[in-house]
């Protein structure tokens, strides 16, 4: 026996869901087996392990949380951490990290954005090429940027963008004030 989606492809098999199936937190349904949980989302679909033997499983529609009873253990697993989080509806044309916890992405027709990852706030950039590249300096107050035609540029959350010359292959941030650039006549 089988559990079927909307468009009748498989999602989940009943044995994936032996504990039971409940709706969960961003329309996802959670269904859960001895051995693990299964996520069924518009995002795809994902397969959790669990490190013990899970008894019971809960889920809200109204929380990010699912919790399992297992081998006298309570275990809590967060679906903003498994899920994937839509940060724009603008069409990205490349991404690449400014800090450890903010994004610079280009867009087709729209300006760059630096996005922080913990609050979401985006802050617009210039009109960018499609982005190759995203070398963070140390201090994560400013990276460069290298698009897909090898133009090169430093951003920062404030202030325009600096051109830097030449095309540019290859950069890396020394220390906060020092780049090495690596261009087709060298670095």
């Amino acid at each position: 026996e089988m559990t079927e989606h909307d468009d009748h492809d498989v999602r989940v098999r009943a044995t994936d869901c032996t504990l039971g199936i409940a709706a969960a937190w961003n329309d996802a349904l959670v269904a859960g087996r001895p051995g693990a949980l299964s996520v069924v989302s518009d995002d795809g679909d994902r397969t959790i392990a669990s490190p013990l033997h899970l008894e019971r499983v809960a889920a809200s529609p109204r929380g990010p949380f699912v919790a399992g009873a297992a081998e006298g253990e309570l275990l809590v697993w967060q679906l903003d951490d498994v899920l994937p989080r839509h940060l724009s509806d603008d069409s990205p044309t490349g991404a690449g990290f400014a800090t450890p916890d903010a994004v610079i992405a280009s867009f087709d027709g729209a300006p760059a954005q630096w996005i922080d990852l913990r609050t979401n706030e985006a802050t617009p950039l210039a009109e960018l090429p499609p982005i190759a590249q995203v070398v963070p300096s140390p201090d994560g107050q400013r990276a460069v940027v290298i698009d897909t035609s090898h133009h090169a540029r430093i951003v920062a959350q404030l202030g325009d963008p600096t051109e830097l010359p030449g095309e540019v292959t290859a950069a890396q941030f020394l220390d906060a004030r020092r780049l090495a650039l690596a261009t087709a006549s060298g670095v």
